[in-house]
């Protein structure tokens, strides 16, 4: 034998639904704020990466800076022009680094002209490959187009290049500047973090609020509907006090609203059925005893002693009738006229039912009076 399935309750189902969309939508919501915050971030620290750059590509003299590659010895110009960037590199504290290169394309590399980190500064001359975001960009692409990286020696910055231009038009150097965005991780994080608690108790009040309206618009009217369809009665139908299924209200303004009327509807037909179908059958089963009756008067008016004429042995006779309905119109009959004269009667009225019974009580009774007064 199979287990019976086991059901789960409307109000349960609906919670967990709810609950699934809760949490979809808290989801996709805080995953949108997130890289929306992200990106508004990305790009703020890029435009400030840029202006910063800008900035302190104006301060330098480019017709000066690239002989310092050149002589390897440093002057008055360049202490001066340190302690101007430092200042910069000072003023805006998110400033992680801030350095003059000469950018050897052939190479792939960045010749450090001037670095303003006063704890590890990179010395003068000193060539280091490029980025890996920038090793195989044309010089248009490195100039003024921030990018960010997360590198283990230098972590997460926002970095780009500005150029400096001699008088003569040509590239003499670049002013790097790299933001820190280990901040912006930090305030992603935590940003983070207040979206799911939010989220959470977003979700949670929308599954209350939910639920509970389903609960009251919905699972609450079925459940009546269906514990009044339980109690349903067949046996008061025949009585005149209203049921519990036709009291119930469900003011819902739809669908279930219309169901109610709908079951209410189907209980009043069938009870107007059920009522029809009473009386007819009261008045078949009294047709029927009136009906059996007359065919229990019917057959006793017919002869149905045998041996007809015990004392007589000089001829014997047996005679039955099966009427086609509870009553019909056929009969027979026989008796003596005299000791040598036997009258034997068998007839069929037209018609059927209890018309032709009438009719052959009738003639019966005639023929038999007239022939044993001789006619």
């Amino acid at each position: 034998m199979k287990d019976k399935k086991r059901k789960i309750s409307l109000i349960l189902k609906s919670t967990i639904g709810v609950i699934i969309i809760a949490m979809l939508f808290s989801v996709t919501l805080t995953v949108l704020s997130y890289y929306y915050y992200k990106s508004k971030s990305f790009a703020y620290y890029e435009n400030k990466t840029i202006d910063l750059a800008k900035t302190a590509a104006l301060l330098v003299d480019g017709d000066r800076i690239g002989t310092y590659l050149e002589t390897g010895q440093t002057d008055e110009y360049y202490n001066s022009l340190m302690k101007l960037l430092s200042d910069v590199r000072a003023e805006n504290s998110d400033v992680k680094y801030l350095y003059i290169q000469y950018l050897d394309l052939e190479k792939k590399e960045s010749v450090y002209i001037l670095d303003t980190d006063t704890e590890d500064p990179v010395p003068l001359g000193t060539r280091l490959p490029f980025s890996e975001a920038n090793r195989d960009s044309a010089l248009s692409d490195i100039l003024l187009n921030p990018f960010i990286s997360d590198e283990p020696d230098y972590g997460w910055l926002c970095s780009t290049i500005a150029p400096v231009y001699r008088s003569d038009g040509t590239l003499a150097a670049g002013v790097g500047v790299d933001i820190s965005m280990e901040h912006v991780r930090e305030q992603m994080n935590s940003l983070l973090l207040k979206n799911v608690m939010y989220a959470a108790i977003v979700a949670a009040v929308m599954v209350l609020l939910a639920v509970y309206s389903i609960y009251k618009r919905i699972v609450k009217p079925i459940t009546s509907l269906s514990n009044a369809a339980s109690c349903y009665d067949s046996g008061m139908l025949l009585e005149d006090f209203s049921s519990e299924l036709s009291r119930i209200q469900n003011p819902t303004g739809d669908e279930i609203e219309e169901l109610t009327v709908s079951v209410q509807k189907m209980e009043t037909d069938i009870k107007h059925y059920v009522r029809d179908l009473t009386s007819a059958t009261a008045a078949n089963e009294r047709i029927s005893a009136e009906l059996n009756i007359a065919t229990n008067i019917q057959a006793a008016m017919l002869p149905s002693i045998f041996p007809a004429f015990p004392d007589r042995d000089d001829f014997d006779l047996y005679a039955t009738m099966h009427p086609a309905k509870e009553v019909g119109g056929d009969f027979y009959d026989y008796f003596l006229l005299d000791y040598d004269h036997l009258a034997v009667i068998a007839a069929d009225v037209s018609g059927k039912g209890v018309p032709a019974a009438l009719f052959m009580v009738i003639a019966k009774t005639l023929i038999r009076n007239q022939a044993l007064f001789g006619l």
